[in-house]
């Protein structure tokens, strides 16, 4: 954002051009009710809705005073909102399914190139060691994680409780790892792990950081 002039054209280029999507949107729905290029239709929707949510998120938040006195405001009426009830830590971890355990169904499948072939015990030692040598973790999580829920988010498991896992060994030895500390391998029933906890936080009131502020600035354009 240059100056205000410059951010009054850039409004005016993006309203007009929404407009001009709608009214195409509109025809694609006309041609759509007549069961004529139905997929067109379909495209230009999701194109307009997506053009729509980018301009209430640009203009209105222009509109918005989002200081930090007006995100303070908030996060104190909504204190509720951002507390939580147990001691919880930040994890991530690094997972190799055992053969013949890893899951199948809804999961998209995902193959391992560097590690085609290899034995799981082999392949979570060999990444083991290149954390030991100072690889990055999320880095590895991201190409050599076959957990499809933390793959892509560097292993990021978010904030959990003792009581998120239930027992087992998975549970006891993440909430006993010490803090920033790589966990050797250890094994479940369906796999073996690598874990890191990256932070501990107390039970009560979260304090307001980046992840909240934004979550804040979200809810506030949304109102």
């Amino acid at each position: 954002r240059s100056n205000p002039a410059e951010d009054e054209k850039r409004r005016i280029a993006l309203l007009d051009g929404l407009i001009d999507d709608q009214l195409v949107s509109a025809e694609a729905r006309s041609l759509s009710m007549k069961n004529k290029n139905g997929a067109l239709a379909r495209v230009r929707r999701g194109v307009t809705l997506i053009a729509a949510n980018l301009y209430v998120r640009e203009i209105v938040s222009q509109q918005l005073n989002l200081d930090s006195a007006t995100i303070d405001t908030f996060y104190n009426n909504h204190i509720a909102r951002y507390s939580t009830p147990r001691d919880q830590r930040r994890l991530r971890v690094l997972t190799v399914w055992k053969e013949g355990k890893r899951p199948g169904q809804g999961m998209v499948e995902y193959h391992d190139a560097l590690y085609s072939g290899w034995y799981p015990e082999d392949k979570i030692d060999s990444l083991y060691t290149r954390l030991s040598e100072g690889e990055d973790f999320a880095l590895l999580a991201d190409q050599h994680s076959e957990d499809p829920v933390t793959r892509g988010r560097g292993g990021d498991l978010g904030w959990v409780s003792e009581q998120s896992f239930g027992s087992g060994p998975f549970a006891e030895r993440v909430m006993k790892q010490p803090l920033h500390m790589i966990s050797k391998p250890f094994e479940t029933d369906e796999a073996w792990h690598i874990v890191q906890a990256t932070g501990d936080r107390p039970a009560g009131p979260v304090a307001l950081d980046a992840e909240i502020s934004a979550d804040i600035v979200s809810n506030l354009i949304k109102q």
